[in-house]
């Protein structure tokens, strides 16, 4: 399931969501106003499929690791911080998406996830920290590990409003160095 099918699936969630959602989420809502829609973003695609986003309504920091090995399980955690410039409310995925790229192109697309939505509220000025678990397993298939070098982490988090699709804020942010070694 991709990232857009995903945010579209648990917009139908947020008129059942009355509380809850990520660490630092808090009162004081208010309608999520339309801003752009998700963006599907491919292998291949250039990083900036991604849009630019909502400026003036939501912006993304973010902390990930400085290096990943490529033995283990091919994943990366880090943690992005959505920074709310007008109230926010509505239903996101607990996790970011995480984009890995390299010379502008995607080389790897988020993990699949069969995360529920959770209820978002961030006031004017408030943050909600959301989870960010990449992969540096390469778009080759099964098994394929990007090579060792200097790559660019992105992650975007999107907040489907009350009023359902068509009232996305999508918050990309990075890049975030990233060496794979």
């Amino acid at each position: 399931m991709g990232p857009a099918f995903r945010f579209l699936l648990v917009a139908g969630l947020a008129a059942a969501c009355s509380s809850g959602g990520p660490e630092g989420s808090s009162g004081g809502w208010s309608a999520v106003p339309t801003a752009a829609a998700p963006a599907t973003v491919n292998c291949g695609d250039p990083i900036e499929a991604l849009g630019p986003g909502a400026p003036g309504l939501a912006s993304l920091d973010g902390s990930f690791p400085a290096s990943v090995g490529r033995g283990g399980d091919g994943t990366f955690s880090g943690a992005v911080t959505l920074v709310a410039h007008q109230a926010l409310a509505g239903v996101a995925s607990p996790l970011a998406d995480v984009y890995v790229v390299r010379d502008g192109l995607v080389v790897t697309v988020p993990l699949p996830t069969d995360a529920v939505g959770t209820a978002v509220r961030v006031p004017a000025g408030g943050t909600a920290v959301f989870d960010a678990v990449g992969t540096i397993a390469g778009c080759d298939g099964p098994g394929a590990r990007l090579p060792p070098g200097r790559y660019d982490v992105y992650a975007v988090v999107t907040v489907t409003g009350d009023g359902g699709p068509g009232t996305e804020v999508v918050a990309p942010g990075g890049p975030w160095p990233l060496e794979v070694v």
